[in-house]
């Protein structure tokens, strides 16, 4: 699915790069006619046939995936420039008109269970709206697609019913009538050629169908060395790029790259119709408790369209089906419990990390406190701290003055010393000093 990705994405965003894709799907074409030792010598003629498959004209009529649309849509077109002529087997449209009933029986525009119910409701059409195509479903896919209906006589039906054909294909199908009518279908266009054929050129009439499945029971219904009767969109591309290779190159290669896309799609996410079909094989088959059932969608829901299809090969085999399911939902079980293991792992250091952002964000705010405590004390600091010098300075000055004025003057010094000896004979030299560190600090606190 990577691969798909990648194309997509480059295909919105990067055109120089999707060319050079388109570019090199174009020499796996080239590359792919030469191994399988086709004769690119041999013409293709004009007037071509092609019977076109119950999915193929739903994508067409824009009924199936949105994806679908485009790549069917130029297909088709392609068919035409190219002189081909596109018809429909009254049959197919007779099982159109069984799909397009049950589409409508579930039709539930808040939750669709098939792909017409929820292609409905992406193009804003009703209940109503399918009720009413239903009705007149023959002349409906005319307008719309503009081809012709052939009409298969009841008696092949009858016939081909019976074959050995639908017998080994309906061994792998739930309904026997879709095997009745794709075996119908192929053996319709292997009548209208006459006769075998080895050259895909020289064919004049082809089913085209999206079933890998079928395209490849046709082919062993062959003889060795005739070619089959079905084809698929993405061969069908590629062999009209033979019919002027240096006109079509382009075209062929982006067409080719979108049905590349479209089948990838389709091969990897099963269809809705698909799911509510193993949904009913569960149900028929299993007698499972809720939890198991619940287990098993959930699985089922990643699976791709040809798991799932392989399961419902199983449902004949009622022991082998339930020993594939149970399987699968004991992996479910498994990958539930690792799931809820790892989200328990993440809880829990989603925890522990919001734990420690709330311990670190209240250690920054202790921070920042005390930061801004300092910075407080620092720009104190800063004021204070020429003013308690200027005053220290003006003190030495003073007792330095006086110190000189004693030395010039000893009268007064002889009587400061008296003065000093009277305090102490007293006791209260250390009263006199403390005076003198109030009497300075209050100094200090006033110039402050």
């Amino acid at each position: 699915m990577h691969h798909i990705h990648f194309l997509q994405d480059i295909e919105r965003s990067d055109n120089t790069l999707y060319e050079v894709a388109e570019r090199i799907y174009m020499g796996s074409i080239i590359a792919s006619f030469l191994e399988s030792g086709i004769e690119l010598e041999a013409k293709i003629d004009d007037n071509i046939i092609y019977y076109l498959d119950t999915q193929i004209i739903l994508e067409a009529l824009d009924l199936q995936r949105e994806e679908d649309t485009l790549p069917t849509k130029e297909l088709l077109k392609l068919i035409r420039d190219t002189k081909g002529e596109v018809k429909i087997l009254n049959i197919t449209i007779n099982e159109i008109s069984l799909i397009i009933e049950q589409a409508i029986s579930k039709f539930d525009k808040d939750n669709p269970i098939s792909t017409i119910n929820e292609a409905c409701i992406r193009l804003g059409k009703n209940k109503t709206w399918l009720i009413n195509i239903n009705g007149k479903l023959e002349d409906f896919i005319r307008k719309e697609l503009g081809v012709e209906v052939d009409t298969v006589p009841d008696s092949e039906i009858r016939k081909n019913a019976t074959s050995e054909d639908v017998a080994l294909l309906g061994q792998t199908r739930r309904r026997k009538n879709s095997a009745i009518h794709d075996v119908t279908a192929y053996l319709y266009v292997r009548k209208r050629r006459g006769n075998n054929i080895r050259l895909h050129q020289k064919a004049k009439y082809w089913f085209v169908t999206a079933n890998k499945n079928l395209s490849e029971f046709n082919i062993t219904c062959k003889t060795n060395g005739f070619i089959g009767e079905t084809i698929m969109p993405d061969e069908l591309t590629s062999l009209l790029f033979l019919k002027n290779p240096q006109h079509l190159a382009a075209r062929v290669s982006q067409i080719g790259l979108n049905e590349l896309i479209a089948q990838t799609l389709s091969e990897e996410y099963p269809s809705r119709e698909l799911l509510n079909e193993f949904d009913m094989a569960i149900r028929e088959n299993l007698n499972l408790k809720e939890e198991d059932y619940n287990i098993l969608l959930n699985s089922i829901a990643f699976q791709s369209t040809k798991s799932i299809q392989g399961l419902l090969d199983e449902a004949g085999d009622k022991q082998k089906f339930a020993n594939s399911t149970h399987k699968l939902i004991e992996k479910g079980r498994n990958e539930k419990a690792k799931s809820e293991k790892e989200m328990r792992q993440y809880e829990k250091k989603i925890k522990s990390i919001n734990e420690e952002n709330i311990f670190i964000k209240k250690e920054n705010k202790k921070l920042k406190s005390q930061i801004a405590e300092n910075r407080k004390m620092e720009e104190k600091k800063a004021r204070y701290f020429p003013i308690k010098t200027s005053n220290a300075i003006i003190i030495i000055l003073i007792v330095l003055v006086l110190y000189l004025y004693t030395l010039l003057h000893p009268e007064l010094y002889l009587w400061i010393k008296k003065i000093i000896y009277f305090i102490s004979s007293l006791g209260g030299l250390w009263g006199f000093a403390n005076l003198l560190f109030n009497l300075a600090k209050h100094f200090f606190n006033t110039k402050s």
